[in-house]
């Protein structure tokens, strides 16, 4: 995502990585031809990555499209036909089952450790479980979709039911196996929720990071979020695009801002509900309030004035039309 809107569809709806599918495939197949070159563990290390790197394409297919042409070795053309190379699409189980036996072999193959950004056995590991579980929980809710007809009946949407617990049995399993580790839930900052909540993400030495994509200029693997994402007086050119909703907030609790009464509570001081002693501190790590600061900048965030406090309730003002309540709204250019 650009800073002026501009979007890579790749990385939604138009992710179709069979080229990136069909470079593992070559590997998988070739690796053993130049063993020569390399250790015995060496090779049997990168033939693991190879597996791993193929069960995350099609992890990421699968939970964008359910059942898709599985294809596992390497297509050539015009060495085949155009017969040949049209794979029909492969049932969402059997693609769910194909991710999971790919990462049992990246488990068996591959290191403990790894460099910072590349995947290893537990890594193989973490993504097994949580790939299982989403094929479970397809399985076990699935009935309740928006997809009928032929797609459906012929299995290339959905997962049979009674395949659930197989599924979450699996997810269970290496789940479990992930238990002794190096890696654990981060806790640097037990008596600062906020901040260790924070820094769960932001910490690059938290032992509870297993996989990390690092993003660099240098590497032309730079993003512009921070830019799209921050405050317009904060960046370049653009306003905000991330504007958490009232129905997100109010996912840790009511926000504290109405009395007994069911009228606004008046603040003295910008930071007065930030500092309010019963908000979750995830959501406090997660969502800036008016008074938080930012790069050295304060939030002061609002959606409206009042020139004059009504005399009945937030309910009832709230249900009036916008030309007949008491506030200026911030479309008005006095705000």
């Amino acid at each position: 995502v650009g800073p002026f809107g501009g979007m890579d569809i790749g990385g939604g709806f138009g992710y179709w990585p069979y080229d990136d599918i069909r470079a593992v495939n070559y590997v998988i197949e070739n690796m053993p031809k130049y063993a020569g070159n390399f250790t015995e563990s060496r090779v049997t290390e990168l033939l693991g990555e190879a597996y791993f790197c193929r069960a995350f394409f099609y992890f990421s297919l699968a939970k964008r499209y359910g059942g898709v042409p599985i294809v596992s070795t390497v297509q050539n053309y015009p060495q085949q036909s155009i017969e040949e190379l049209q794979v029909p699409r492969n049932k969402e189980e059997e693609v769910w089952t194909f991710i999971g036996e790919d990462l049992d072999k990246a488990y068996e193959m591959m290191s403990a450790t790894s460099p910072r950004g590349r995947a290893n056995k537990y890594v193989a590991l973490a993504l097994k479980s949580r790939a299982m579980l989403y094929a479970g929980s397809i399985a076990k809710y699935g009935s309740v979709n928006f997809v009928d007809g032929e797609a459906k009946s012929a299995g290339l949407v959905g997962i049979p039911a009674d395949k659930a617990s197989s599924f979450f049995q699996k997810a269970w399993d290496a789940a479990k196996l992930f238990e002794g580790t190096s890696y654990k839930l981060y806790n640097k900052y037990p008596s600062d929720k906020v901040k260790n909540y924070t820094d769960l993400f932001l910490d690059p030495t938290s032992e509870e990071n297993i996989l990390v994509r690092d993003y660099s200029i240098t590497t032309r693997t730079a993003h512009s979020w921070d830019a799209t994402f921050s405050p317009g007086f904060m960046t370049v050119g653009p306003e905000s695009r991330a504007y958490p909703t009232l129905e997100f907030v109010e996912r840790w609790g009511k926000l504290p801002v109405l009395d007994a009464n069911d009228r606004p509570i008046k603040f003295n001081n910008l930071a007065d509900l930030m500092n309010n002693s019963n908000l979750e501190p995830r959501l406090l790590a997660t969502v800036y309030f008016p008074g938080a600061t930012l790069r050295g900048k304060t939030f002061d965030t609002q959606r409206g004035l009042y020139e004059n406090m009504f005399t009945g309730t937030v309910t009832q003002e709230v249900t009036k039309p916008l030309e007949a309540r008491t506030s200026i709204t911030s479309s008005d250019p006095n705000t």
